[in-house]
C-alpha cells in the first residue's frame, strides 16, 4: 500500500492529469473529513493508481 500513498500515485502521473488528481483529492478527504468514512479515498486512490 505504501506503492499507493497519494504523493507516490501524483508523482507517477502524467502532468496532464495531476491537476485533476489534486482537485479530486482534496474534494474526497473533505468528505472523509465530514463523514468520517475513509472508503471512498480508498476508492478514489485506488481509481487513480489505475491511471499512474
Amino acid at each position: 500500500m505504501a506503492d499507493e500513498a497519494p504523493r507516490a500515485i501524483r508523482a507517477a502521473l502524467l502532468p496532464e492529469d495531476v491537476e485533476d488528481f489534486d482537485r479530486g483529492y482534496r474534494a474526497v478527504i473533505a468528505e472523509a473529513t465530514e463523514t468520517l468514512d475513509l472508503m471512498p479515498v480508498t476508492a478514489f486512490l485506488e481509481r487513480w493508481w489505475c491511471v499512474a
